[in-house]
């Protein structure tokens, strides 16, 4: 897998977001003992006996097995660790979602070549009730793969949210690069948006585009979202 880490920046300061990423695990790949994925220092090592060097957090799975198994023995394990710094959520066969329990920005690494993991930086870590969101979120190239149609059933964190309850999303846009000027998408048909609760007081908002290679690396997401 390729690690690269990507930080977005937010309109509104003291908004109560919280930083947001994802470990995809390419569908025609199978899990080796050994490989390690690291977030935000902390080790988590695939091995089918749960067997881990020291220092790391073991993830048992089989050796070999495929991105749905794998997927789901990341979750548990790294939710599973008392000293984890992130909350972890299934959002497909192949996309494990993070959202950070911390301020910090996410570095997110790994030690094999099978796929991409991504993370995006919020800046604010204020509560409140009625609090109005304004975010910008730039599609890149580690998005895209994740989402090409095709091939896995992909599905991408773009903004985390510190709330108890479901926000609400007012208005959705998005720009796509066209010469020197940023034109509006005026078709959304085929991209779907989606609350996912990572944990009481933790959502995150998802983006699918389906079966349709519908974002490009560059396209800008424009939202604004009420906390309830």
């Amino acid at each position: 897998m390729t690690g690269e880490l990507l930080p977005r920046q937010v309109g509104i300061g003291g908004a109560p977001l919280a930083s947001v990423g994802y470990i995809y695990l390419e569908n025609s790949q199978v899990s080796v003992n050994g490989d390690i994925f690291t977030i935000n220092g902390r080790a988590y090592e695939l091995d089918d006996l749960g067997v881990a060097a020291v220092g790391d957090v073991a993830v048992t799975v089989p050796d070999g097995s495929n991105p749905a198994v794998t997927g789901a023995a990341l979750v548990a394990d790294i939710n599973g660790d008392g000293s984890r710094t992130v909350d972890a959520l299934l959002l497909s066969t192949d996309i494990v979602g993070l959202i950070s329990l911390t301020d910090l920005a996410p570095t997110l690494a790994e030690t094999s070549a099978k796929g991409v993991v991504s993370a995006a930086a919020m800046v604010g870590n204020s509560d409140g009730d009625g609090e109005l969101v304004f975010h910008q979120y730039t599609v890149t190239a580690a998005d895209v793969v994740a989402l090409l149609p095709g091939t896995q059933d992909g599905s991408i964190p773009i903004i985390g949210v510190r709330s108890t309850t479901m926000p609400q999303v007012f208005s959705i846009s998005v720009y796509q690069t066209s010469g020197d000027k940023a034109v509006q998408v005026s078709d959304l048909t085929n991209l779907t948006f989606v609350w996912k609760q990572f944990n009481t007081n933790f959502w995150a908002l998802i983006m699918d585009d389906g079966a349709n290679a519908d974002v490009a690396a560059g396209d800008v997401i424009n939202l604004i979202i009420q906390l309830l």
